[in-house]
């Protein structure tokens, strides 16, 4: 029995041609050119995460700005 399970353990770890081009391409992903667009497109990512955070803060800003100058406005008029 031991013999019988050792030879289907060989038969259950040998990959098809298919699962071997599989793993290739999984391989190639991690270390090759698909690697260098992800982290291009993760940088591309990040910068205009960057820019909406910058854009987004400025508008604030602003807002605050508007927000007290109106409010010293309507102080004065009021006194």
């Amino acid at each position: 029995m031991d013999q019988f399970q050792d030879d289907t353990s060989k038969v259950k770890s040998t990959k098809t041609d298919e699962e071997n081009e599989a793993e290739r391409i999984r391989r190639r992903r991690f270390t090759g050119k698909e690697t260098v667009a992800a982290e291009d497109e993760r940088r591309d990512i990040d910068k205009l995460a960057e820019d909406f955070i910058k854009k987004f803060r400025s508008q604030l800003k602003i807002q605050q700005l508007e927000f007290i100058k109106h409010r010293e406005e309507t102080i004065a008029h009021e006194s």
